[in-house]
């Protein structure tokens, strides 16, 4: 990516607090158009998640790919809850690859367009497979 001022102006920023000040304003203009990475890392660890098997059957593996980590949550008998884990960005679902009785299960979250990020706080993601394909659902928890 390049920037070039306008003459004029380049000129007229020759001293060095002028210089400066368009760096600072420059370098925030390029964080923004960065995708927004200061804002990640402002959050990072504030979005805990645990993951709850709501099946009939018990999960050997589960793995759930965020948009800024892949997390291994292991193994969860019918009705079990996972630790929490600190989750840099994340949104009401996710990918998942969930293996039970020797089948792996996969959901794969496409594109996250249009939705809001979670905001800081503990949530549960429940997993179910009743249906083939892993099924998301969210608790906001009040932890």
């Amino acid at each position: 990516m390049q920037f070039n001022l306008p003459q004029k102006l380049g000129r007229s920023l020759s001293t060095g607090a002028h210089r400066i000040r368009v760096c600072a304003v420059f370098i925030a203009t390029l964080a923004g158009a960065q995708g927004l990475a200061a804002d990640n890392a402002a959050v990072a660890g504030t979005v805990r998640i645990r993951v709850t098997n709501v099946s009939a059957v018990p999960y050997s593996a589960i793995t759930i790919r965020f948009p800024s980590q892949t997390e291994d949550y292991g193994a969860l008998a019918p009705g079990a809850t996972s630790d929490y884990r600190d989750i840099g960005l994340a949104f009401r679902y996710a990918s998942a690859t969930i293996v039970a009785e020797g089948q792996r299960h996969r959901a794969l979250a496409a594109d996250y367009f249009n939705e809001k990020r979670l905001e800081p706080g503990s949530y549960t993601y429940t997993l179910d497979i009743a249906s083939g394909a892993p099924r998301f659902g969210l608790i906001v928890d009040s932890e």
